[in-house]
């Protein structure tokens, strides 16, 4: 999934479609990211309606989409200033306390009353949120993995009295942008998030355990809001070298492709629970579909993503 937004960032990349399109669509994207991510919460404006609304429900929606703008303006890594700076814009006029950590404890809720997770002490939020930051600034995870955790484990620290979730959100945003994946701002995922509202909570207020659950939702929601922003801009996805490959076949022809060169053994380590005649055998298949070439005999034997001839 990370490699599929890779491959339409480099299509939007190729197909260059004209800066005023992307300004308009940019301008209508984080819009809606700030609508949706407000909606997730209990906002009921539409699109259509909170550009007449007067009420406090289209405030939530302004403020939140000029933390959106700000975080888009913004090249520096994510800091905790930065983190209250965020919750500071999207909760003023909504917060007795815009931009401070809570003091007291509290108690995440489902929509039954029934208090689901109880978030660490007020005196421990520094260091947690201390913690995280410095996580995201050494990690060496792909950028989304690195947006999707961060969003998790931002939410079970619950720094803020108010706000958490949709600060969250806006973090994933600004990792993303900051990582080169943000699609220049027209990437709205959370709509999506917003239309599977009940599975988002749910995987959200699960136990660390099952954080692999949570990432792999996110990752498919961000997909699916990357494939809409290729049909919204007409842009025509190219079937990759991979295109007809197996689900595991595909993921060991990218393990070759980010390692340049590996051996066997390298491979096999992936994939622990596979017998090592099924790996040979995918291997095979790479081999005579043209995708990769094998160098060397028995155990000296590696492998590389064959290149294009001719170019």
């Amino acid at each position: 999934m990370i490699q599929h937004l890779i491959i339409i960032r480099e299509a939007i990349g190729l197909a260059a479609p004209a800066e005023a399109r992307v300004t308009e669509i940019r301008r209508r994207s984080l819009l809606k990211s700030a609508l949706y991510s407000a909606k997730i919460e209990g906002n009921p404006l539409t699109e259509t309606s909170v550009l007449t609304d007067k009420s406090k429900h289209k405030l939530e929606v302004q403020q939140l989409l000029a933390a959106y703008e700000w975080g888009f303006k913004q090249t520096r890594p994510l800091t905790v200033g930065m983190i209250k700076e965020l919750h500071r814009i999207s909760m003023a006029n909504l917060d007795e306390t815009p931009g401070k950590f809570r003091q007291a404890q509290t108690a995440i809720f489902n929509q039954a009353g029934v208090a689901v997770y109880l978030p660490p002490p007020a005196m421990e939020i520094k260091t947690r949120m201390d913690e995280l930051v410095k996580w995201l600034d050494k990690a060496g995870d792909p950028v989304p993995i690195k947006a999707v955790v961060s969003h998790f484990w931002f939410e079970k620290i619950h720094p803020f009295s108010d706000g958490n979730g949709r600060v969250g959100r806006v973090m994933v945003t600004y990792i993303l942008h900051l990582g080169n994946l943000g699609f220049g701002g027209m990437l709205n995922f959370e709509e999506v998030l917003a239309d599977r509202r009940e599975e988002y909570y749910a995987l959200l207020n699960e136990k660390g355990k099952e954080i692999t659950l949570f990432i792999k939702f996110m990752l498919e929601s961000l997909v699916k809001a990357a494939d809409k922003l290729m049909v919204e801009l007409k842009i025509k996805g190219k079937r990759g070298p991979d295109a007809t490959l197996l689900p595991r076949q595909r993921e060991i022809y990218w393990l070759i492709k980010d390692h340049e060169e590996v051996s066997f053994d390298f491979v096999k380590r992936r994939f622990l629970a596979v017998p090592s005649s099924t790996i040979h055998y995918d291997l095979g298949q790479l081999i005579k579909k043209g995708l990769v070439d094998k160098m060397g005999q028995t155990r000296g034997v590696r492998y590389r993503i064959r290149e294009p001839r001719g170019l």
